[in-house]
């Protein structure tokens, strides 16, 4: 069985790093610290099965990255 990759982009270190731990089990997970270092890498990342996104950080809110 293929797993499922959600990806994670939230500058909250701690929030980032529960969320990896209690998904990790089922998922393989991508942690990013913020919407910026996400896009840098997007070009390496086929299409995403889900992506958790934060509505408040610093550099690009949730809804500003989804679009």
């Amino acid at each position: 069985m293929i797993r499922k990759t959600i990806y994670i982009i939230d500058d909250d270190r701690d929030m980032r790093e529960g969320l990896e731990a209690y998904l990790s089990a089922t998922f393989d997970v991508r942690c990013f610290e913020s919407g910026k270092h996400f896009l840098q890498k997007m070009k390496d990342i086929a299409k995403p099965d889900c992506i958790l996104l934060d509505l408040r950080m610093p550099d690009y809110d949730g809804f500003a990255l989804q679009s």
